[in-house]
């Protein structure tokens, strides 16, 4: 083969290799379903579809954040964990969710141990005995 043909073959792997990789970069961690939809009424902000892509809404003090699409999910990611480093205990068999008073106002019983691993592993969180 010639050359002109080996470095458009190679250079369309390279371009395909670096898509994939920042396609798996821009989409979100697995999460377990039933525990984030609860922690989720908790979170201090709120998603808002809008035309561009999605704005986040603080809802303390109605800021919006328009992330670009591609770095959304990890800024949605950064604030779940550092909203749980203050408001999220795990216990053995449940995590309990405190107000800005370190009052508990919810208490998520675990069903599955994935969902304990979840919690540990996606908002950092070492377990209290």
């Amino acid at each position: 083969m010639k050359k002109t043909t080996l470095l458009f073959i190679a250079l369309s792997l390279l371009f395909f290799g670096f898509g994939i990789i920042t396609l798996k970069d821009a989409l979100p961690n697995k999460k377990e379903e039933r525990i984030y939809t609860a922690l989720s009424q908790h979170f201090p902000y709120m998603i808002e579809k809008r035309l561009g892509g999605l704005t986040i809404i603080f809802k303390d003090t109605n800021e919006k954040v328009k992330p670009n699409n591609s770095e959304f999910f990890s800024k949605i990611e950064s604030i779940d964990k550092f909203w749980a480093k203050e408001h999220l205990i795990l216990k053995s068999n449940s995590v309990v969710v405190l107000d800005g008073n370190k009052r508990i106002i919810n208490e998520i019983k675990f069903e599955k141990p994935q969902e304990k691993e979840f919690v540990k592993t996606y908002f950092l969180l070492k377990e209290v005995r």
